[in-house]
């Protein structure tokens, strides 16, 4: 698998560790979870793997399934009296952000995710052994602004949190309790913010523009551009994404952190990348406010050792070859 060749050196950081992954059956989540478990078979790290999710099914490939790999169905709305064993690292996926996880209901995504941090937190003061915590963040925290410019990497950019119980607040309160935890030194702490990403594991049916003009193309209908065509956006391949959340756990780090990709697209340059002349586009409302989402990765890709090796271009033809065989 590429992941494995893209992040052997780091894979070999977490050999004998006890992992925490909460939010495992999420897109982050599954392709996490599925590469440590693959890295336990045929790099011999034998990580301890525990998975959070309030579904355990499906998240992992049945022939990657080891011994060191346990399932806790935990439900992060309410966590009286839970308690959790020692790990190494913990990844902080719980977020919700697609309706079957609840990503409509803004009061269970911010107590979710302040649940979980919080939960974190506890457990390793508890323990005393000063793991390193990754909270996924958001390229949303920002302030809103529509200029045609890379989010630049920095946290006075931030908005001010608010008491308002939403997704950029609970992202940015996250982010609060992890750097204050990690400066009174009961943890290593890092909040990467993530962007958008595309290629399997990504729906096809929610709110991703380039989710559904791959859904579109699938059933050789017109592809949909619902917003302005001008707005832009960039994509990181699951594979990146892995490699990047790896490093920025073993580098943990309280600068701003972004994960994604520099590789601007607008949604017209996107619908005719993805439809390749063979469905037609049409614009349901080109008069929309533009929207621009796209980081700069320059000081994070430095830091972190990191870069891009999948193109949009070659991962929209992986995601096309996986979608010709999945129901």
């Amino acid at each position: 698998m590429e992941c494995l060749e893209v992040s052997q050196k780091k894979l070999l950081e977490f050999r004998d560790s006890n992992v925490l992954i909460l939010g495992a059956s999420g897109f982050v989540g599954g392709w996490l979870s599925n590469v440590l478990a693959l890295s336990n078979l045929e790099l011999g790290t034998n990580m301890r793997i525990n998975l959070v999710s309030r579904n355990p099914r499906n998240i992992l490939n049945p022939e990657y399934a080891d011994k060191n790999i346990s399932f806790l169905p935990l439900d992060l709305l309410n966590l009286t009296n839970t308690k959790l064993e020692k790990f190494d690292f913990a990844f902080h996926l719980a977020t919700p952000s697609v309706p079957q996880t609840g990503g409509l209901d803004a009061e269970a995504v911010y107590t979710t995710t302040i649940n979980a941090t919080q939960l974190l937190i506890e457990n390793a003061i508890m323990n005393g052994n000063k793991p390193a915590i990754l909270h996924a963040s958001s390229g949303g925290v920002y302030e809103q602004d529509q200029k045609r410019q890379l989010i630049a990497e920095d946290n006075r950019n931030v908005a001010a949190i608010s008491l308002e119980h939403n997704y950029k607040n609970a992202k940015i309160q996250a982010e609060k309790l992890i750097l204050e935890s990690t400066s009174r030194g009961e943890i290593k702490g890092t909040s990467p913010r993530l962007f958008a990403f595309f290629g399997p594991g990504v729906s096809l049916n929610d709110h991703f523009a380039i989710g559904n003009f791959m859904r579109d193309k699938q059933a050789r209908r017109n592809i949909e551009v619902k917003g302005n065509p001008k707005t832009t956006r960039s994509y990181l391949y699951p594979t990146d994404l892995v490699s990047w959340i790896l490093a920025a756990i073993l580098n943990p780090s309280s600068e701003a952190t972004h994960i994604g990709s520099e590789e601007t697209i607008s949604m017209k340059d996107l619908a005719g990348v993805v439809s390749q002349k063979t469905v037609e586009v049409n614009y349901l409302n080109p008069d929309a406010p533009e929207s621009h989402y796209v980081p700069s990765t320059t000081n994070t890709r430095k830091r972190l050792g990191v870069s891009q090796r999948v193109s949009l271009e070659d991962g929209l033809a992986r995601w096309q070859e996986f979608l010709k065989f999945t129901p």
